[in-house]
């Protein structure tokens, strides 16, 4: 199985989306996110990357990998678990699809951990306020020192909140790519039928690297599954009727989603590219 965030990064890194605008069908049929599938399905069957890797800390540790893409966790083991690699190894940002036209993409999928306030509360306002309080640059940042002056370095903490990771207690070096990295950060959002999608671009991939299937053809055979799903689970909620036939248009909750709603929470002005 291969997650969003280790296949679809490539899509968006060449310019296509996971979902129709309408967000009621899957748009990987597409020419640029074929591009992007085709390229990573090359990265293996073309360049030799290995499909599976037991143990990447293991593997980077004794010099059998290079290099890799990683998460957090394993970028906090290397640096305490390996002091004989000290000085001799460095994060970098996210790997781009670079073009003359589009110039650089450094796009990822990655995701985090959030806050929320139920509806069915009695006390919105004080819940409100707590959320305040926790993400709060002040409340953050002491956070962050009080992990590590407490339970040592292992215990680094990624703020949600930009300026607390400025201010928290990482190398200078390393705050600078996670900062210019954040900056090309986006996710899949969740949608009906979106376990459907995630599992049919994991099964793309195994069929061409592991069955040789050219990945157009793949990718035919399975946006045909993924579109079934998702019909049947919009007709299941209500936004299409067992016709096909619209009942409410479906709003895809993404990144640019929320940073619109934000920004029209604060009266600011907001356009397609911001």
């Amino acid at each position: 199985m291969k997650w969003f965030y280790q296949t679809s990064g490539f899509i968006y890194q060449f310019g296509g989306n996971i979902y129709s605008e309408d967000g009621l069908r899957t748009s990987i049929n597409e020419k640029e996110a074929v591009q992007g599938l085709t390229f990573l399905n090359q990265l293996f069957t073309n360049y030799a990357l290995p499909e599976q890797v037991v143990s990447f800390y293991n593997s980077f540790r004794y010099a059998t990998l290079p290099i890799g893409i990683a998460d957090f966790g394993t970028y906090q083991l290397i640096k305490n678990a390996a002091p004989e690699l000290t000085g001799m190894w460095e994060i970098a940002p996210y790997p781009s699809i670079t073009t003359e036209a589009a110039g650089t993409n450094r796009h990822y999928i990655a995701n985090g951990t959030a806050g929320m306030i139920m509806n069915e509360t009695d006390q919105p306002d004080d819940a409100w306020d707590f959320l305040k309080w926790w993400m709060s640059t002040e409340t953050q940042s002491q956070f962050s020192f009080n992990l590590q002056s407490t339970y040592g370095p292992t215990y680094a903490w990624i703020s949600g909140n930009i300026n607390a990771f400025m201010a928290s207690p990482f190398s200078e070096k390393d705050k600078e790519v996670i900062l210019e990295q954040i900056k090309w950060l986006i996710d899949v959002p969740r949608t009906p039928g979106q376990y459907m999608l995630e599992r049919s671009i994991s099964d793309i991939w195994n069929t061409a690297v592991f069955d040789g299937t050219p990945t157009g053809i793949a990718v035919d055979r399975y946006t045909i599954l993924i579109n079934r799903e998702m019909r049947k689970k919009m007709i299941e909620f209500g936004f299409l009727d067992n016709e096909g036939n619209l009942i409410k248009p479906y709003v895809i909750r993404d990144i640019t989603w929320v940073r619109n709603q934000m920004l029209d929470a604060s009266g600011g002005y907001h356009g397609s590219n911001d």
